[in-house]
């Protein structure tokens, strides 16, 4: 992505920001499933579901919850989902603000000017490049959670999620947020 947009923190310093690319996203969530199943030397667990049949006879799939795994094995099942999607939740947010930091773009000067200071105070820098300007981000772009908040909600307009809904979604791309929704085609495909 080419197109640059703008961030300004709550301190009013603004800073040029690009879009992360959407595949990007995809292959986060991808890989973050795959280091998990390395790690537990296991496959993910499925989200588990049930069936009802309606007045019409159509059966309908739907997610359990709490309130819905009756027996010791939906339960069992339920709490091994989810512990395992809390576990990828957990990573996928630590991830993602780590890749909008990187989206976020540093002036050569400021970053030098920043590692002065830095120097002085005699705290570390880091030698790497990308954790020197990750540093830098978190230590004068983002300087609060609202600063957090605001940035990933600028990125993720950039990258092309506008409304409040779709960045509510992306901002929990691994939780179902409506409780008994049945379950889409498109859910169909979620791990």
């Amino acid at each position: 992505m080419n197109t640059l947009g703008t961030f300004t923190n709550t301190s009013g310093e603004k800073f040029k920001v690009r879009g992360i690319s959407p595949l990007a996203l995809e292959y986060l969530k991808t890989d973050l499933v795959d280091e998990w199943e390395k790690i537990h030397e296991t496959k993910f667990p499925s989200r588990p579901t049930y069936t009802i049949v309606t007045v019409s006879g159509e059966k309908e799939t739907y997610y359990h919850d709490e309130k819905t795994a009756e027996t010791d094995e939906e339960k069992e099942l339920l709490k091994e989902y989810t512990l395992a999607q809390k576990e990828i939740d957990s990573n996928y947010s630590a991830k993602l603000v780590k890749m909008c930091l990187m989206c976020v773009q540093v002036e050569e000067e400021k970053l030098k000017e920043w590692e002065q200071e830095q120097k002085y105070l005699k705290l570390p820098v880091p030698s790497d490049k990308l954790e020197k300007k990750a540093r830098y981000i978190e230590t004068r772009a983002v300087t609060s959670r609202l600063d957090t908040t605001r940035l990933i909600s600028s990125i993720f307009k950039m990258t092309g999620i506008t409304s409040e809904e779709d960045l509510l979604k992306a901002e929990n791309s691994f939780r179902n947020q409506v409780e008994g929704t049945p379950i889409t085609e498109s859910d169909a495909t979620e791990r």
